[in-house]
């Protein structure tokens, strides 16, 4: 018996010590998509979803970091890999249902200009030609649009 007890100590210690050398940290590949936690964010609600995203890995970068970037907005951000989750592969097909629920998050997006619209007779709504203030152009229907926090030069 003392000598189970021995072993099960003696095996926990070990992956003690391997987790605190950081032997366990995932090495995410440029195209996945992964889950960003935003817990070190300053003046968040607490109460506030942990982990946001899907963002998808542009780079793999030295130390463990990886450059990320937002799927709605284009915004690339330098992520330590303690702080993503895996979600998907580069497979992940990106749908109207996944986007709006990126944009239902509690973010605020910066919008330099809505640049024209249209009529979709598919999904018998509105889109939006939208231009984010990081550059990037994406058309998105009004239903994702009226999930979002928008800000804008001039009004809120």
């Amino acid at each position: 018996m003392h000598r189970a007890v021995a072993d099960a100590r003696l095996k926990q210690t070990l992956l003690n010590k391997k987790r605190e050398r950081g032997d366990n940290m995932v090495n995410f590949s440029e195209g996945d998509y992964v889950l960003r936690s935003r817990v070190d964010e300053k003046g968040q609600n607490k109460l506030l979803v942990t982990w946001v995203g899907p963002y998808v890995v542009t780079a793999a970068q030295a130390y463990n970091a990886s450059k990320v970037k937002h799927l709605v907005i284009g915004e690339e951000l330098d992520v330590h890999a303690s702080r993503l989750k895996f979600f998907a592969d580069k497979d992940l097909e990106v749908t109207e249902e996944l986007l709006e629920h990126v944009a239902a998050q509690s973010i605020i997006l910066l919008v330099r200009e809505l640049i024209r619209h249209r009529w979709n007779d598919q999904s018998r709504s509105y889109e939006i030609l939208v231009g984010w203030f990081y550059g990037v152009v994406r058309l998105l229907s009004v239903r994702v649009i009226k999930q979002m926090i928008l800000v804008s030069t001039g009004y809120q």
